[in-house]
């Protein structure tokens, strides 16, 4: 019966080692590939720049179960996964860099958003939290059915839906 104690204790520890854990990783990301991301809940600031790989950095939700974060072909994938039944809690502060050409897509129960300088496809969908967009590219794609949405300095191509909150839109297409 000890044996069984200490492995279960030995596989349980690193699960619960990330809940609300700091976090600080990067990956080698295609330029024009694409970023999936997916969490619960939180606020997540997500950034273009001029670099070929992606970083995530910030605290994660005191309730994750697990943090996926990896590559597969073109893609990186990034989630968050909580323990079932969790809805207490600190959640998750994330700043995600990406690179400036890539096609983001995001989704969330109730999570913020503040998205900027991504010049690929953005396709973003909660059911609760706000967003903010600004410097994008064409073809952005946004669903919130509840939460504020507000877009500054963008192209063209852009596409919001919002069962109930605010949209906005400050667009630059000239």
């Amino acid at each position: 019966m000890k044996k069984l104690t200490v492995f279960a204790v030995l596989f349980a520890t690193p699960f619960a080692l990330l809940a609300g854990e700091p976090i600080d990783r990067t990956l080698d990301a295609d330029p024009e590939g694409s970023v999936n991301m997916s969490l619960v809940r939180g606020a997540v600031k997500v950034k273009g720049w001029d670099r070929p790989n992606v970083q995530v950095e910030g605290t994660l939700d005191d309730q994750t179960r697990e943090l996926v974060f990896e590559r597969d072909g073109n893609e990186i994938i990034l989630k968050v996964k909580l323990e079932d039944g969790s809805s207490r809690g600190k959640e998750s502060k994330l700043t995600v860099n990406i690179p400036v050409g890539s096609r983001l897509d995001a989704s969330s129960v109730s999570a913020d958003f503040q998205i900027a300088c991504i010049e690929g496809a953005i396709d973003i969908q909660s059911i609760s939290g706000y967003m903010v967009l600004s410097a994008l590219g064409s073809g952005v794609e946004v669903k919130n059915v509840s939460g504020d949405v507000s877009v500054e300095s963008a192209t063209d191509q852009i596409k919001i839906s919002s069962v109930s909150g605010d949209i906005s839109i400050n667009s630059d297409a000239s």
